[in-house]
């Protein structure tokens, strides 16, 4: 059987990071050197971390600033572009929804006032099957946006 657990979070989690923090200080001040591979990727063109705590969270290894670019310029300008279009991609998905919210957000104020002039609730309100035909086109619309998207 396997429990999960959350993570530690506030001074659990503070104490949990100086106690590891003190750890690979002790262990690099042992070492005095960056690791054994230290010497090996700085020769490939890699810089490799030398402060005294590596974050797990975050790459330790980054291409030095002085080595080539892998990419040519024509897959940069597509990484562009890409980039471009998956924000906008995503800046109309959001606009989407809020606007899918909007039109529930009216057709369930609608129809409850349909269903208080049922009740005797509301005195006038406009009639709920004339417009419910223009929501059932907007949601089939909406779900099918969604849908390819």
């Amino acid at each position: 059987m396997m429990f999960v657990t959350r993570p530690p979070s506030g001074p659990e989690r503070e104490q949990q990071c100086d106690e590891h923090q003190q750890k690979q200080l002790r262990r690099r001040q042992a070492d005095n050197t960056d690791g054994l591979c230290g010497p090996l990727l700085a020769n490939k063109g890699y810089q490799v971390n030398s402060a005294p705590v590596v974050d797990i969270y975050h790459d330790v290894l980054k291409p030095a600033p002085s080595s080539p670019s892998l990419k040519g310029k024509k897959e940069e300008k597509e990484e562009k572009v890409m980039d471009k279009l998956k924000r906008w991609i995503n800046v109309l998905a959001a606009t989407l929804v809020v606007l899918n919210s909007l039109v529930m957000m009216v057709e369930l104020e609608l129809e409850g006032n349909a269903i208080g002039t049922r009740i005797g609730l509301v005195d006038q309100a406009m009639p709920y099957e004339q417009v419910s035909p223009i929501f059932e086109t907007l949601d089939s619309a909406f779900v099918f946006i969604f849908l390819t998207e």
